[in-house]
């Protein structure tokens, strides 16, 4: 071991500063502090040099491990502090109106920098059987690179995300002034959720914008010269000349793998990817430039050039690829360790791979010390290692080594190879997929082996677009490279179709993972120690085998429930647990959030140690209230759904009725009928009433005013959940409201006739409004807070009360609200 790190300095170095660069973003350093870890860091280094010449070089190589972590510390700590200009420095807590001018450098189909493109969608999308459709009010969002504040004549730097309607003509690479609200992104308001504010930030985008009508937006003209217009003349040249030649979804599989473009591909695209294991194949790689560096080297070569020239002129195509695609952070990465590669073989040294991956990872953490926190960043070098590293020893066919081994062994032995790369791969990556994405693709095993080949062809094919210039070739190339991405969709398709394909599942302890990275690569250090391997493969094997046996959250909580209002956007979505019992879901759906059921409701049941719901509860089908139902379907078992009667009133209704039918039990949960969720937990349906109904209230208001309204009985305490329901559907009911100490706000808060009466006979002593900032009456909310203390989703997120034996009632919001500063 005293000969394997200081053998590898690059590798020592590069593991060092990314170390710092995470304590810095987790551990973030004020101005000072910062200053003064970067230069303990500097003075460290200079003392480690002589005390690797006079003392020894593995104290030296530790000491200098350790000089710089700490100067990456305050490096990153540095880095991440906002410049006076910056927006988030300008606009730390938005602005109410704000002119801003700067050039849209990204949006429509041209999308490469969306920090949630293989996660979560930004607004809720139509599921292709679910029968209730998604919110028709749908944005399209662009990126625009803030220059200016034009009102104030100063000028400003920032990322600000627009979302503008479907119809606003946003041209790419022309200055624009845009005048509107300035919001910060979401941040996580739940239990679970993964901090898209957080994710954002790093990728430099401080603030959303908002755009209702066009003349919010002006465009002044084309922008001057921009490096990031490469890449979309590119991407211009490549679907007019190619792509318009394919089929949509051809083309935009195209796009993805060989340019990382992400904004033509369907939402069930993507699932399939992720679900099969192969979503890595789209998202522009190592890979993609490794295989244009090799491409160019044997071209070259054939040619008569030598290695030198090849790799020379390999290293300047890496570089020209890193711009056409816009510069990606996984581009980068992979152009730097390409880079080092071929600058050791012109200087005729054979490179160290693990000196490679620690080199590009040293240089990139000083080009964005802040990438160390990204997801791709790690999965890719990840999988480095389990190239380099871990398929070596799992090689599943070796034959020797002579020219004139017959073709069934080549075959076995290429078959073997990449088994072990793609087991590797998986052994190094599905931790942290599992704990991020709450996914496990088993079969990416073998998807992996068919799919490399076909996108590996797909950008040797690609790699002669530019003779598109000539008519018809670009007809010719269309035909292999839409059979190659239709090919490629298909395996990605059939292997997340096959049964047990992929798991849905909660993210293992942040501890078990540091114990699984350390074990799985203890196998490869120990025998360096003297140590037989099979120790390290034992004592890993042993880790991996805890995980099932894991409880990974604790269910016992105070009290004999808890009620959970989560906070979805624009929508509903509420939890009653039973510790060491049964669970309650009413509605799942918002309008403001996409992929609700995937990134609200399941990490929170699985942070609860929930992985069953007992009842499902839908008090009508508009799609805030269910819309998350198949993401939800998808990964728990539901026990029995309850609807109300009034579901059989119109065909939406009934199609959803059938739709829940087919994965559970369903019944009507009639007014006046009440069952017994646990002992002491009773559950009442207060509302509708359809005879009344059909007399009083007219076609358009019946789906809303018809809607469950639920009253919870609970440790002496009164939880009221009336659903959309307004002032006719409480006029069927006013008779027998009592007091209440929890209520849900009718409608998310909207106006309701003769609101205050209703609060004199309810007199809640808590309102949740569930909702979006701009959506709730301002006479509603001032009604509520009247009477109780008001808990709005999108100042407090979530909110939890928990009923205590002894009836006690405590309410806990997910955020701090924060103090209001005085005029």
């Amino acid at each position: 071991m005293r000969a394997f790190l200081p053998r590898r300095p690059a590798l020592l170095a590069g593991v060092a500063a990314v170390a710092g660069c995470a304590v810095g973003e987790t551990l973030a350093l004020p101005l000072g502090a910062a200053v003064g870890a970067l230069s303990a860091g500097l003075l460290g280094l200079g003392v480690a040099t002589l005390a690797a010449r006079r003392l020894a070089l593995w104290p030296g190589a530790c000491l200098a491990a350790v000089a710089l972590a700490t100067g990456f510390w305050g490096y990153a700590s540095l880095w991440l502090l906002p410049s006076p200009q910056s927006l988030a420095s300008r606009f730390e807590q938005g602005a109410e109106l704000v002119r801003l001018q700067g050039v849209i450098i990204e949006g429509g189909d041209y999308v490469r920098r969306d920090p949630a493109a293989f996660e979560y969608p930004d607004q809720p999308a139509p599921e292709d059987d679910f029968p209730v459709g998604a919110d028709p009010r749908r944005n399209d969002s662009y990126l625009l690179r803030v220059d200016y504040l034009p009102d104030l004549g100063e000028p400003a730097r920032g990322l600000v995300k627009l979302y503008v309607p479907p119809d606003t003509f946003v041209p790419l690479f022309h200055e624009v002034v845009v005048l509107g609200r300035l919001r910060q992104p979401r941040r996580a308001g739940n239990p679970g959720e993964v901090d898209s504010a957080r994710r954002y930030a790093r990728l430099g985008v401080t603030h959303t914008m908002t755009l209702n009508e066009p003349g919010q937006l002006v465009v002044r003209g084309a922008a001057g010269f921009e490096p990031r217009a490469l890449a979309f003349t590119a991407h211009e040249f490549l679907h007019e000349r190619v792509g318009v030649h394919m089929a949509r979804d051809r083309a935009a599989i195209m796009g993805a793998a060989v340019l990382g473009e992400r904004g033509n591909l369907s939402v069930a695209q993507r699932e399939a990817f992720v679900r099969s294991g192969t979503v890595h194949l789209l998202v522009v790689s190592g890979v993609h430039v490794a295989i244009l560096a090799g491409a160019v080297v044997l071209v070259l070569r054939l040619l008569g050039a030598g290695p030198r020239v090849g790799w020379s002129v390999a290293a300047l195509a890496a570089l020209a690829y890193l711009f056409v695609t816009g510069v990606q952070p996984s581009v980068l990465r992979a152009v730097l360790m390409v880079s080092i590669y071929a600058l050791g073989q012109i200087l005729s040294r054979k490179p160290d791979a693990l000196n490679v991956l620690g080199g590009s990872a040293l240089l990139g953490a000083l080009l964005d010390p802040g990438s160390v926190a990204e997801l791709g960043y790690q999965l890719s070098y990840l999988a480095v290692l389990g190239i380099v590293v871990v398929a070596p020893a799992l090689s599943l066919w070796a034959p020797g080594g002579s020219r004139g081994r017959g073709t069934w062994a080549t075959a076995l032995g290429w078959l073997g190879n990449s088994l072990g790369i793609s087991l590797g791969v998986s052994l190094c990556t599905w931790p942290l997929l599992a704990a991020t994405v709450h996914v496990l693709s088993p079969v990416m095993f073998l998807s992996n082996i068919v799919a490399t080949p076909l996108v590996t062809a797909t950008l040797f094919v690609s790699m002669l677009a530019p003779l598109a210039i000539i008519p018809g070739v670009g007809a010719l190339l269309a035909w292999p490279l839409g059979w190659l991405c239709g090919a490629t969709a298909w395996v990605s398709e059939v292997c997340a179709s096959l049964p047990f394909s992929h798991l849905f599942l909660p993210a293992p302890p942040l501890w078990w993972l540091a114990g699984y990275y350390a074990l799985l690569f203890s196998v490869f250090a120990l025998p360096r120690l003297g140590a037989p391997r099979f120790a390290g493969a034992a004592l890993w094997l042993l880790w991996l085998c805890l995980l099932p046996s894991l409880s990974l959250v604790s269910t016992d909580r105070p009290g004999p429930a808890v009620f959970t209002a989560l906070d979805v956007g624009q929508g509903v979505c509420a939890v009653l647990e039973i510790p060491t019992g049964p669970c309650m879901v009413v509605d799942c759906g918002s309008t403001s959030l996409g992929g609700v059921g995937e990134r609200v409701l399941a990490p929170f049941l699985w942070e609860r140690g929930r992985q069953s719901i007992d009842v499902l509860v839908i008090s009508h089908a508009d799609a805030d209230h269910v819309n998350g139902l198949p993401q939800l379907f998808e990964r728990f078992p539901v026990g029995i759904v309850l609807l109300p009667e009034s579901f059989g009133e119109d065909e939406t209704g009934r199609a959803l009725t059938r739709w829940l039918g087919a994965r559970a039990k369903v019944r009507l949960f009639m007014r006046g009928e009440e069952f017994e969720l646990a002992p002491g937990v009773r559950i009442k349906a207060l509302w509708p009433d359809m005879g009344f109904s059909r007399a009083l209230i007219g076609a358009a208001d019946l789906r809303n005013e018809t809607g469950l309204v639920l009253e919870v009985n609970l440790g002496g305490r009164r939880l009221l959940l009336p659903g959309d329901v307004e002032h006719r559907g409480f006029a069927g009911i006013i008779d027998g409201l009592a007091p209440v100490d929890v209520l849900c706000a009718p409608h998310q808060g909207s106006k309701v006739d003769g609101l205050e009466s209703l609060l004199s006979r309810m007199r809640p002593k808590h309102v949740v409004v569930s909702a979006r900032e701009t959506f709730p009456a301002e006479e509603s909310l001032e009604a509520y807070a009247a009477w109780a203390q008001v808990w709005k989703s999108y100042e407090c997120g979530a909110v939890e009360f928990t009923i205590g034996a002894d009836g006690a009632l405590q309410a806990r919001p997910f955020i701090e609200p924060r103090a209001k500063s005085r005029p």
